[in-house]
């Protein structure tokens, strides 16, 4: 008796998972401007009220296809619930590495970020959900930095983690306009500076035996 109970629910997310991913192939293939409930329903395999059931406007349906990106992020990392430790390692020179794109999912996301500061739109609870987890996320890895004596000790993990994503988001949606510097490159200098790593660093080679000015 106990298993039917859940078999609904279990045929409920799995309709919406479907739909979900339907939404990225069509923001892959159209652009997410070119979307409708109509060709997710079709794409999906799902009837078009069943679609609008559960997801009761355009905008609903491009979150449930962000949120399904952002899970697929978190499976690839292998990281449980996208949760890190203060042991986890994390440089800023790892950051050098990295390449920010324009594609039809990255002006997803902007899209999706710009409409977030409407109260009552699906894309508010969406995107404070997100910046919560990414500013705990992070500020875990600064406390990490700071027990490993890399980063400066008398910076506020917590700001220190909002100025980092800020910074890397900032510079994501400048290159988007404008692909004549490497966003790697910045966020990496960047991270260093809001955490004091540079500081550190200098104040670690003067107390070197036989260093002086």
């Amino acid at each position: 008796m106990e298993s039917s109970k859940r078999k609904p629910n279990a045929r409920s997310k799995e309709k919406r998972d479907r739909v979900a991913r339907a939404v990225i192939e069509l923001v892959d293939e159209l652009g997410h401007e070119n979307v409708t409930t109509a060709l997710v329903a079709q794409r999906s395999g799902v009837a078009e009220a069943t679609v609008l059931y559960h997801f009761p406007t355009k905008d609903h349906l491009l979150v449930a296809g962000q949120l399904f990106l952002d899970d697929e992020q978190v499976a690839a990392l292998g990281l449980p619930d996208n949760m890190v430790t203060e042991q986890t390692e994390f440089s800023a020179e790892d950051f050098r590495r990295y390449d920010a794109v324009d594609d039809n999912r990255a002006r997803l996301y902007l899209m999706i970020k710009g409409m977030s500061s409407v109260p009552g739109h699906p894309a508010h609870d969406y995107y404070a959900a997100r910046l919560q987890r990414h500013v705990a996320m992070f500020a875990t890895l600064v406390r990490g930095r700071i027990a490993a004596g890399v980063a400066h000790p008398d910076i506020d993990p917590e700001a220190a983690a909002r100025q980092i994503i800020a910074l890397w988001e900032g510079l994501g949606q400048m290159w988007m306009c404008d692909q004549t510097f490497s966003v790697g490159s910045l966020l990496a200098s960047g991270i260093r500076r809001i955490t004091g790593q540079n500081v550190v660093e200098l104040r670690d080679a003067l107390a070197r035996p036989g260093a002086g000015l």
